[in-house]
C-alpha cells in the first residue's frame, strides 16, 4: 500500500503507476461513474423510443439489434410484467458485479492511463 500513498498527480508518477501491480492500479484508478465506465446506460428518451418501436410491431430482438443491446434489456425497460417477475426472482440487492475479472479491469485501466485518458488517480 506504500506506493498508493506516494503517487502524485504528475507525469513522472503516471509512469510509476503504469509499472505498478494490478492490485495497485485497481485500487488507485477509479472509473465508476466516469465516461470510461463500461456499463451501458440508456436514457428515458431511449426507452420511450423502444416502447414506440415495440407498439409499431418491432420485436424485442429487432429493437435490441438496432441499439446494440441485449433483448432482455429492452424487454425489462418496456414490459412491466416481465420487470416485476424478474425482480421478484432476484435474490438480494443487485451488486453491480460484472463478468469482468480483476486482471481484465486492471488491464483496461492501465490502457486508459497509458493513453493519457485518465489523469486523476483517485483520492490518496
Amino acid at each position: 500500500m506504500g506506493i498508493i500513498s506516494n503517487i502524485v498527480k504528475s507525469e513522472k508518477n503516471r509512469k510509476i503507476l503504469l509499472k505498478a501491480t494490478d492490485d495497485v492500479i485497481d485500487e488507485v484508478v477509479k472509473i465508476q461513474g466516469t465516461k470510461y465506465d463500461r456499463k451501458r446506460r440508456y436514457t428515458d428518451k431511449d426507452k420511450k423510443k423502444w416502447e414506440s418501436l415495440y407498439k409499431k410491431g418491432k420485436t424485442f430482438c429487432q429493437i435490441a439489434k438496432m441499439w446494440g443491446a441485449d433483448p432482455r434489456t429492452i424487454r425489462y425497460a418496456i414490459d412491466v410484467v416481465y420487470r416485476v417477475t424478474y425482480n421478484a426472482r432476484r435474490s438480494g440487492l443487485h451488486t453491480g458485479i460484472t463478468t469482468m475479472d480483476k486482471p481484465n479491469r486492471a488491464s483496461y485501466k492501465r490502457t486508459l492511463i497509458a493513453k493519457r485518458k485518465i489523469k486523476e488517480y483517485g483520492d490518496y
